[in-house]
């Protein structure tokens, strides 16, 4: 007994990590939920979407998750990353049957919330199944979009506002509003693969990627990185501002000015260069990001209220 526990929590760690907005703790999906109601009323539909919501965002996190870390299984082994699929306690056969079983889940989600919701969950779900499967993939097409910083690219631009986007539709049938967030999580995205990239350089490396942590020099990835943050702040604060959603949202004001002092003018200062002691406002960018979805949370409620 105690070894299926232990099989089955090292099959979740796989579809869960790394850990992020989007999984283990929900918060994207429940953050997009609470944004969206400020066109709503607290019923049990509303709170019915929130949970079609966390199980999409769960599912679909899941899916792509394990199909990189079965992909990644030979580049792994080298590294000496320990999970049940370089200790051999999971075959590869059967990461890729369970990762196709969850992307093939995603889809049927989409339709069924598509039909009975009548809106175009599929499409974008789609987008972001396909870019996906293709970023990690060398098993079937060998493209692993991965490997190259332009495929890296490439896969954040389209798949942070597809994701976005169709969670968005299971709340709200807003497409403006649906089109600003995932507008806003495009900047967000790139802005944390860029980071992602920084603390990736050695392995990638080993692994003979191309990606942007090895084709750039480091002052150029935090650079680019936050200039991608401060449009994802002012992206939000511009649509409160215009009403396109509740004046509530320009709370996120107050982490902006946080990560604005601490990080953006931090390495302002510095000319962007990287130096012993940077971790501490790198890692101040990353809190102000969850406070910032805490915050436009918050702020949708005070306008209910």
């Amino acid at each position: 007994m105690a070894g299926t526990h232990r099989i089955l929590y090292g099959v979740a760690e796989l579809c869960l990590t790394p850990r992020s907005i989007f999984s283990p703790i929900p918060y994207f999906a429940i953050f997009l939920y609470l944004l969206s109601i400020n066109t709503h009323t607290f019923t049990l539909q509303c709170l019915r979407a929130l949970s079609w919501g966390v199980l999409f965002t769960l599912v679909g996190v899941s899916a792509s998750n394990l199909w990189n870390h079965t992909n990644d299984l030979e580049d792994d082994i080298i590294a000496g990353k320990e999970n049940l699929l370089t200790e051999g306690q999971m075959s590869k056969r059967s990461a890729l049957a369970l990762s196709t079983l969850l992307y093939a889940s995603s889809i049927a989600l989409s339709l069924h919330l598509t039909h009975t919701l009548g809106r175009d969950i599929w499409m974008p779900l789609l987008i972001w199944a396909v870019i996906t499967w293709l970023y990690s993939d060398k098993i079937f097409t060998g493209a692993r979009l991965k490997s190259h910083y332009i495929g890296e690219l490439l896969t954040y631009i389209v798949a942070y506002p597809c994701f976005t986007l169709t969670t968005w539709l299971i709340y709200s049938e807003n497409l403006l509003q649906g089109m600003v967030v995932a507008s806003a999580f495009a900047f967000l995205g790139v802005s944390g693969v860029l980071l992602k990239d920084l603390k990736d350089i050695t392995g990638d490396r080993r692994a003979g990627l191309r990606t942007l942590g090895v084709i750039f020099p480091p002052s150029t990835l935090i650079h680019a990185s936050c200039i991608l943050l401060t449009l994802y702040y002012l992206t939000l604060i511009i649509s409160g501002i215009t009403s396109i959603f509740s004046i509530g949202t320009l709370l996120i004001l107050i982490p902006f000015a946080y990560y604005m002092k601490k990080t953006f003018l931090h390495f302002t200062r510095k000319n962007w260069r990287l130096s012993e002691g940077d971790h501490i406002p790198i890692g101040a960018m990353m809190m102000t990001t969850y406070g910032s979805l805490l915050l436009l949370g918050v702020g949708s409620l005070i306008q209910i209220a």
